[in-house]
């Protein structure tokens, strides 16, 4: 859940962690603490980069694919003049009242779970893929706390039998 009285378009670093529905294994395996990335997960694993180049104010950090969710660092430096590239993606709808505030944290994952969505159904029409419809969100708060984050990426495939997205 989100911080109720927090600006989540405003600068700050941020931890992302999403998954895929019901927890399934569309990214890949891990054997012998090495990650094998399915088709599917080089398609999250190189759009995760395209945000930056989309949006200008977007720093992105450290991240990594696992077989059901994806960690990643994201930063928003409002500082940069910031402007959205067009995206092959809708960013209006009739449910626009309940939409993210434009360039907030909540829109540019939306809109990368989005992209990512449109390329696998086009790449793969026969698998019924879809993400959770949430995400978990930390705000980065010195340092330390960035450290401790990028070695937990760093290690997240090497300790994958004890991660709580483990199945």
């Amino acid at each position: 859940m989100r911080l109720p009285h927090f600006d989540y378009s405003q600068d700050a670093i941020y931890f992302v962690t999403f998954c895929t529905k019901n927890r399934e294994q569309f990214f890949g395996n891990i054997s012998n603490q090495i990650m094998a990335i399915s088709d599917i997960g080089t398609i999250v694993e190189n759009n995760w980069p395209t945000i930056s180049k989309h949006r200008n104010n977007v720093i992105l950090h450290d991240f990594v694919v696992m077989p059901n969710h994806f960690h990643g660092i994201i930063e928003i430096r409002n500082e940069i003049n910031s402007m959205d590239v067009a995206r092959n993606v809708p960013t209006t709808n009739r449910y626009s009242f309940i939409s993210p505030k434009s360039g907030s944290l909540s829109a540019i994952i939306r809109a990368f779970k989005s992209s990512c969505s449109k390329e696998i159904h086009q790449a793969f029409p026969e698998i019924t893929f879809d993400w959770q419809p949430r995400f978990y969100e930390h705000i980065v708060r010195d340092d330390e706390d960035l450290n401790r984050i990028k070695e937990y990426i760093a290690n997240n495939v090497i300790d994958w039998d004890t991660d709580e997205f483990f199945l």
